[in-house]
């Protein structure tokens, strides 16, 4: 389903309403006669018939409402939507009962109606009544707007014109010291239609217009809807998603695929990323799929045309206790630790591996003074303590993300089973990143910063953990709002509170002018973040794993809240301005794993306009 809401400001109240036509059985108690307007009878009378709520009537629920919207129905998406039997006022119901003065152009059944309440300042606001429709009714005649008279006490009904935009005389008359405007949407019928919008003046569109992609995981489909919902172009692999896709400013779909490696059978599992173009041509591949390693959750592509990628690595119980891990930690014969690749393609199918970093290069232990790792985590916190978590488990870091500064030359990583996000130095040669010296920071392959949960590296507590089940760190990209910090998603922020919630956080991190980061206490600041985005009610946007968010032109930010397969839009003060629930594929999982925005001046979609 398709919802698009214009932001909220005092003058406008976005709506769904959904006209189902012979089904919506609610009617205006007023008709039209054969000239197309209401008879001075219908008119005189339709305020105080029984089938329609006089205005004294809805005055009085109103005040009662709890919310913005007049008329309800229980389990509707929205308080907008139309009922099938009756309206519920204020949580009573209410069956109002066709009364027609003369035969309806229409049978009572064919007719449905909305009442909404909106806020208008005659004064300062343009008077005009704008109905902005998802789906018009097939005839645009069919729709006739009764107005709140508050001179008369009455409705003051005028048919909607074709351009569903209506100039009001005395427009004093229809709104009150308050600023209370009520106006009900009568459609005739047997159609079906969508309004989308209705208000004074003309809503500005949300600042986030483009196209939005994504591939669910059950899929071997990847799809690109506008800003309506509508589908308008689709890409098909032989594989499932290996999690997510990108958009090339070409126009090339990159797509990680889940081959089905039987050794790595984890979450976000690929094996292959593929490269297709605007006709769904396969043009490269880069498979890594084998025993020993398999590429899985994302990629990122740099600007020098080269791509960085998530790899499982399989070490041995005896290459980990080796490494200083505890054997009683270890419950099964293997263990998966990422290392991040950056690859070359090479022309028609393949690539070169050109930089490597593992994180099994920089592990530090305080179980096994015989090891050369051995040390204090709580006096190397640059470093990843290889006896965390009292449990094992075979994918043991998961790193689920990757994304790359060039001005910095950074490279950021989050890691869900350890709640926190690393940067790491990009700069460095293969054997620099292996090493704790080197590259353009002095530190190697070394963590230059590292944030989410201080007890990893023993700088604080359980109460100290802000990061939960974390996905999709990545740096605010350059000319939008809050640029060059991090965004994240943090999937299960209210853990510790025993409620589950989902957030999305800004993070400004402790950066110093040449690149370095400040560690000013025990722990890694910031203390909080920068900006972040709760729900109300916090439950109702939660998504346990997955997920991702994108700061967009104009300060909007784009959230996928994947196990919902819900995708929104907020606008800066967090209200949603967009929304969007994916229903493919029919008949399979609808899991999102991440949703992409592209502007319309975006190269990759210019084939679009």
């Amino acid at each position: 389903m398709i919802r698009r809401r214009p932001s909220v400001v005092p003058l406008l109240l976005a709506l769904t309403l959904l006209v189902l036509g012979s089904t919506a059985c609610v009617s205006n108690g007023s008709s039209v006669n054969g000239s197309g307007s209401l008879s001075s009878e219908q008119a005189a009378r339709a305020p105080g018939m029984a089938g329609f709520p006089s205005l004294a009537e809805v005055v009085r629920v109103a005040a009662a409402a709890a919310d913005e919207f007049l008329i309800r129905q229980d389990g509707a998406d929205f308080a907008g939507d139309l009922p099938l039997s009756h309206c519920t006022a204020a949580d009573t119901a209410a069956d109002f009962s066709p009364v027609w003065t003369s035969s309806p152009p229409h049978q009572p059944a064919d007719a449905a109606y909305g009442i909404y309440r909106l806020t208008y300042d005659p004064l300062a606001t343009p008077v005009t009544l704008t109905v902005a429709w998802d789906t018009p009714p097939a005839i645009a005649a069919d729709c006739w707007i009764g107005l709140s008279d508050w001179v008369s006490g009455n409705w003051h009904w005028e048919q909607l014109p074709e351009g569903s935009e209506l100039e009001l005389a005395s427009p004093e008359r229809y709104s009150d010291a308050a600023q209370h405007c009520f106006v009900a949407v009568l459609v005739l019928g047997e159609t079906a239609c969508s309004l989308a919008t209705i208000g004074y003046g003309i809503p500005a569109p949300p600042t986030g217009d483009g196209y939005t992609l994504y591939t669910p995981l059950s899929d071997t489909m990847t799809y690109l809807i506008d800003m309506d919902g509508a589908l308008v172009h689709t890409w098909t692999s032989p594989y499932k998603a290996g999690a997510t896709g990108q958009l090339t400013e070409a126009g090339h779909l990159l797509r990680l695929a889940d081959v089905n490696n039987p050794t790595f059978s984890g979450g976000g599992s690929a094996g292959r990323l593929e490269e297709y173009d605007w006709d769904g041509n396969l043009v490269w591949s880069y498979d890594l799929s084998t025993s020993t390693q398999c590429t899985h959750h994302e990629f990122q592509p740099l600007p020098n045309g080269n791509i960085l990628l998530i790899v499982w690595n399989l070490y041995t119980k005896a290459e980990m206790t080796a490494a200083g891990r505890n054997p009683a930690k270890m419950s099964t014969a293997v263990c998966w630790i990422d290392s991040i690749l950056e690859v070359r393609p090479t022309p028609g199918n393949g690539g070169d591996v050109v930089w490597e970093w593992r994180i099994f290069d920089h592990l530090i232990q305080d179980f096994d003074a015989t090891k050369a790792n051995y040390g204090d985590p709580a006096v190397h916190p640059e470093l990843f303590d290889v006896n965390l978590a009292g449990s094992f488990i075979p994918d043991y870091t998961h790193v689920n993300s990757v994304a790359y500064n060039a001005a910095l030359d950074q490279v950021v990583v989050s890691l869900p089973l350890f709640n926190e996000i690393w940067i790491i130095d990009h700069s460095t040669t293969t054997a620099e990143a292996a090493s704790h010296s080197g590259g353009r920071y002095g530190h190697g392959g070394d963590l230059l910063y590292r944030w989410g949960n201080p007890k990893n590296y023993r700088a604080g507590g359980a109460s100290d953990q802000q990061l939960f089940g974390v996905h999709n760190a990545h740096w605010i990209a350059d000319g939008l709002d809050g640029a060059g910090d991090l965004l994240i998603f943090n999937n299960n922020a209210g853990t510790p509170q025993g409620q589950q919630y989902s957030t999305v956080m800004e993070l400004t991190p402790p950066l110093n002018p040449d690149g370095s980061y400040d560690k000013p206490g025990t722990a890694y600041g910031p203390a909080a973040a920068a900006w972040e985005y709760k729900a109300s009610p916090p439950a109702s946007f939660h998504s346990g794993t997955m997920g991702s968010a994108q700061r967009l032109p104009g300060g909007d930010t784009l959230v996928c809240s994947a196990s919902q397969a819900w995708f929104f839009e907020l606008n800066p003060a967090g209200e949603i301005v967009w929304e969007y629930t994916n229903t493919f594929p029919q008949g399979g999982s609808p899991v999102v794993f991440r949703a992409i925005r592209y502007p319309l001046d975006y190269p990759g979609v210019s084939g679009l306009q």
